[in-house]
């Protein structure tokens, strides 16, 4: 083969490899309003979040419950006021988040925990105000629970780490424009 041969074979499968394999994927836009799925914890803490409403105009409030339960067989020490994060996909595809810095570790006493037994739960109340969504369409949402490490001993066994809940779809609407009467 001469090398003039070899180049253009070369120049050929670098061209296929480019307009093929080498593409970036599609965008992922949510399309599913209300909740999807499962949330991502294998252990025995779990992480739920809801919306209050599944339609919204955009410049109003979602009011969202993020629960966490203990599934498993023990009762476990959890903070009575968790490190929450909401992060969110807008219909564009964009991601946005609250930004938050989350201790590492922190001293518990039984006035800042709660023993959570088996089966039983604890909901937090988050709001967001839509007032700056870039545009209408369905925006879907996630919660981030953070549990910093105890340092009191004698609150054990105490729950550590971070939960990813389940992802939850709000339809944000054009705001209703209402003319006025006179």
């Amino acid at each position: 083969m001469s090398c003039f041969h070899r180049a253009g074979w070369v120049l050929l499968l670098l061209s296929l490899f480019a307009c093929g394999c080498a593409s970036v994927p599609n965008e992922y836009i949510p399309s599913v309003v209300g909740s999807l799925g499962e949330s991502e914890t294998s252990g025995p803490i779990e992480a739920r979040i809801n919306a209050a409403q599944d339609r919204v105009s955009l410049g109003d409030q979602i009011f969202f419950s993020v629960t966490i339960r203990n599934r498993g067989a023990d009762p476990i020490w959890l903070p009575r006021d968790p490190d929450v994060l909401l992060t969110w996909i807008y219909p564009n595809g964009e991601h946005d988040n609250f930004l938050r810095e989350f201790a590492s570790e922190r001293f518990y006493d039984t006035a800042d925990a709660v023993l959570l037994r088996p089966g039983h739960q604890m909901v937090k109340t988050i709001i967001v105000k839509t007032y700056f969504f870039p545009k209408p369409g369905i925006t879907e949402f996630r919660a981030q629970v953070h549990m910093a490490r105890n340092t009191n001993p004698e609150l054990r066994p105490f729950w550590v780490g971070d939960l990813e809940s389940n992802a939850y779809g709000v339809m944000v609407d054009k705001p209703i424009l209402r003319s006025a009467r006179r």
